[in-house]
């Protein structure tokens, strides 16, 4: 969706990157998503599961908003409800678990 509409990853990223997140937490949850982020080896590397986590918490209103409206979702991020469980999703896409098949 977002390719259809030519918004590329740099239009939003790097915000969020040059900033670390901290316009789309709440100070103290971006104080705990920090900790988790800085205490990964290498070092960083939870930033690209950070980026798909967030994306995928505003999945369906980019899937229904306009050019107009998807950009202000990326650059004015709704908040996030729970910290935890957002980091939860965060680990799950970097070690996802593996399905018995029993």
């Amino acid at each position: 969706h977002l390719r259809s509409m030519e918004i590329t990853v740099q239009i939003f990223g790097i915000r969020w990157l040059r900033l670390l997140f901290i316009r789309e937490f709440h100070l103290h949850d971006l104080l705990f998503l920090w900790d988790v982020i800085l205490s990964d080896r290498p070092i960083l590397n939870l930033v690209d599961y950070v980026f798909l986590a967030l994306l995928i918490q505003i999945r369906e209103l980019l899937l229904h908003s306009d050019y107009s409206a998807t950009l202000h979702y990326l650059m004015r991020f709704p908040p996030i409800a729970d910290i935890y469980s957002f980091i939860q999703l965060v680990l799950h896409l970097k070690f996802p678990r593996v399905r018995n098949s029993d």
